[in-house]
């Protein structure tokens, strides 16, 4: 089947019946058109040669000018060279060729052969250093061609870009000059001036601007965009370009990026059709950016028809043989052309997805488009491994940040101590961020008008913990902005920042970045990292910064209520004894006496007072000497609620006495505290119902009576029996009216009076 399948046949093959089928094909047409369609045949070899012979030359202008930037960009990368001409600069040190810079220029633009002039301007415009090849010393400057070109490079840094290639808008030496501009910056970033080099158009455009010969003569130009478009072209063809609108159709579609070959109309009226090939010369620096638009048309005078008498019949068979001898020939060619670096290619691609990409790639040495596309193998092969290096790098760093916030979240959940827990973590901080050498904390105070600083690292921290330090909320530093706004706030460089307030104690910061510490809404405090690095936190950094503060806060807040629960427990307890303490003295002095005490067995052989005052006060069991009977006194405190409320005394035999003994003696005190305290309120019940029986029987007496007196009899009685009192008087008083009294006695004119035994009680109203 692979036979019929020409997918499936190998490429030589493939090439041979492509070309041995495209001649006949060719040939055949030829044949059959040649005396009646040859114009068109001759327009379509034009736009095929047009094609052809345009790619060409755009891709050896295009090498060409990526070979000069290239030659700049290595000059100025040299560490040597980059150091003068930094130096220089930074001076602004004018000086003649004999200077080590102007030595240096003089080398470069003298070995090299696409500048033909360079020169070094001061980042206000002055020029300090020139050379032109073959030119003397001092050089003097076009100061027309300096002026364009420098400000055409200042413009470059304003919009971002370092580097630039550009066509100035101007005549020099009968041609358009290009420059390229390479911005020089001190070790610190800042702007210190340009190297602006001027191209030879002769070795880097005019070489490849040649008329070709042939079968077609040709105009070939390029046009560089701008107000007033410049063109570059052989001094053989200035006239035609002259004559040429360079805002015509095909300059601006290359200047859109496009390529082509196409026809249209030409001239200073727009009134000669032409063909032509257009196709955009972008920057070495930018791809997206084109410098020139190359236009190659065909001069229309030179048109003929020299092949029109080959295709006689005669000669028909044996060029059709030689035809297919020459393709078979080209065939075989080809394969040995395009096979072997495809093959190339594909073990390479093969090695990079095995992770290898070290493969070598030979093709990419080649002029040809087989060699563009291992260059941009190669490119690319580069660019996926940086971007490998750089996920792994990401990777790395997340996992790093990942285990830093995993351990300060683990010990912010397991610490109680407040202040322990911001000086751990902020020590924590310092060691897992190497971009990191200071942090600390500030929580608002109760009035929430300071943030006082709780915690801070390292010899720096201790003088601003010593001295009490503080900001003001809303004050004009990061911290005071911070607690205000609830924002995070970051200072990518201190010296430039407006709100970075500058402490003489940390002196070697050059980056801040604070962030609020947030309970819901509320902030309470702030988080501050410092760095001694411009520009060190990054985005990623900043998040997990972040979340560690989110941590931070409900540490903080768990901490506070831990210790508020502690204090409430004490106070809590401290209520309980003083409560216990208050309902036992209540209770011994409603027996009436100042101790209850109860005895068993022999009596001590000595005095244990003291044990038991130490046993009541220590609240813990207090052991005596060994007694003459070989006996050890024990006094076991009585421990109800945390409160000691009496004592159990006992007197062991010396050598039973052991650990088990006295964690035995000390349970049965507990069990003994709750059996008392449970038979104090038995007892407290009893007499709280014992109470309620009286009243409600005295109220049941009093109810049925309607006549005072009688209701006064009554109540005296019943609470002179009830009250065990030998005298009960209820006296209702009025200024106008005699006294009325009822006593629990004799009869009298006022009231009844009774004597019982018990003390002297009088209720009055």
């Amino acid at each position: 089947m692979k036979l019929w399948n020409p997918l499936a046949w190998p490429i030589p093959v493939k090439i041979a019946f492509g070309l041995i089928l495209v001649m006949i094909t060719t040939v055949t047409i030829i044949v059959l058109v040649a005396r009646s369609s040859f114009l068109a045949y001759n327009e379509q070899a034009i736009y095929a040669y047009l094609r052809e012979r345009g790619d060409q030359q755009v891709a050896q202008i295009n090498t060409s000018l990526r070979s000069a930037a290239q030659e700049l960009n290595d000059f100025v990368e040299a560490p040597l060279n980059q150091r003068l001409i930094v130096d220089a600069l930074a001076e602004k040190r004018t000086g003649t060729t004999s200077d080590p810079v102007g030595v240096l220029l003089r080398g470069f633009v003298g070995q090299g052969r696409s500048f033909q002039q360079a020169w070094i301007v001061a980042e206000d415009g002055t020029t300090l250093f020139s050379y032109r090849v073959g030119g003397s010393d001092p050089e003097p400057i076009d100061a027309e061609i300096s002026q364009a070109a420098y400000e055409r490079a200042a413009t470059s840094v304003t919009l971002g870009a370092e580097q630039i290639l550009t066509a100035l808008p101007l005549s020099y030496e009968g041609t358009t000059p290009v420059t390229a501009a390479a911005s020089v910056f001190d070790f610190e970033g800042k702007l210190l001036g340009f190297l602006i080099v001027l191209l030879d158009n002769n070795h880097v455009f005019l070489d490849y601007l040649q008329p070709t010969g042939g079968l077609f003569d040709t105009f070939n130009y390029l046009v560089a965009t701008g107000t007033e478009p410049q063109v570059i072209t052989q001094l053989d063809q200035a006239d035609h370009a002259a004559t040429t609108s360079v805002n015509s159709v095909a300059v601006l579609q290359a200047f859109r990026g496009q390529s082509d070959v196409a026809s249209y109309m030409t001239g200073v009226n727009q009134d000669g059709p032409t063909i032509g090939y257009y196709a955009p010369i972008v920057s070495p620096y930018d791809r997206t950016t084109t410098l020139f638009a190359f236009i190659k048309e065909n001069n229309p005078s030179s048109a003929n028809n020299p092949l029109q008498n080959i295709f006689s019949t005669s000669r028909l068979f044996p060029l059709m043989i030689g035809l297919i001898a020459v393709f078979g020939l080209m065939a075989l060619l080809l394969h040995e052309v395009i096979t072997p670096p495809i093959k190339n290619l594909t073990q390479a691609l093969q090695g990079m997805s095995r992770g290898d990409f070290d493969a070598p790639v030979p093709s990419a040495g080649r002029g040809d488009e087989i060699g563009e596309m291992g260059t941009a193998f190669l490119d690319m092969r580069a660019q996926v491994r940086l971007l490998l290096d750089n996920l792994e790098a990401r990777v790395a760093a997340r996992a790093r940040d990942f285990a830093a916030t995993q351990e300060i979240s683990r010990f912010a959940a397991t610490q109680r101590s407040l202040q322990t827990l911001l000086d751990q973590v902020v020590q924590l901080i310092v060691e897992q961020f190497s971009s990191i050498y200071h942090a600390q904390v500030f929580l608002l105070d109760d009035a929430e008008a300071y943030a006082v600083l709780r915690s801070s690292t390292g010899e720096p921290g201790k003088q601003l913990l010593a001295r009490g330090h503080k900001l003001a909320v809303g004050s004009v530093s990061m911290i005071g902005q911070v607690v205000e706004q609830g924002q995070t706030l970051v200072s990518r460089d201190t010296t430039a920042s407006d709100i970075h307030r500058k402490n003489e104690i940390l002196a070697d910061t050059r980056a801040e970045l604070a962030i609020p510490l947030r309970l819901g809404s509320q902030v309470i405090g702030a988080l501050d990292v410092q760095s001694k690095q411009r520009d060190a936190f990054s985005a990623d950094e900043i998040q997990v910064l972040e979340t560690m503060a989110d941590q931070v806060a409900v540490a903080i807040e768990n901490a506070r209520l831990y210790q508020e629960s502690i204090r409430r427990l004490e106070e809590i307890d401290a209520l309980n004894r003083r409560s216990t303490q208050r309902a036992w003295q209540e209770y011994l002095n409603s027996q009436r006496a100042r101790q209850l005490i109860s005895e068993a067995g022999q009596s001590f052989s000595t005095d244990v007072s003291d044990l038991r005052q130490s046993a009541l006060q220590r609240g813990q069991i207090v052991t005596g000497e060994v007694t003459p009977n070989q006996t050890v006194p024990l006094a076991v405190p009585i421990i109800l609620r945390g409160q000691t409320i009496g004592a159990v005394e006992w007197e062991f035999p010396a050598n039973d006495l052991d650990d088990n003994r006295l964690q035995l003696a000390q349970e049965l005190a507990n069990r003994l505290a709750v059996s008392l305290e449970n038979a104090r309120l038995f007892e407290e019940r009893q007499r709280a119902a014992e109470r309620e029986r009286v009243v409600n029987n005295i109220a049941a007496r009093l109810t049925p009576q309607t006549d005072i007196g009688d209701i006064l009899q009554t109540a005296v009685r019943e609470i002179g029996q009830a009250l065990r009192s030998p005298q009960v008087s209820i006296r209702l008083h009025d200024t106008s009216a005699p006294e009325v009294n009822g006593s629990n006695g004799a009869n009298s004119k006022n009231g009844v009076h009774s004597n019982t035994p018990a003390t002297h009680s009088v209720m009055e109203s």
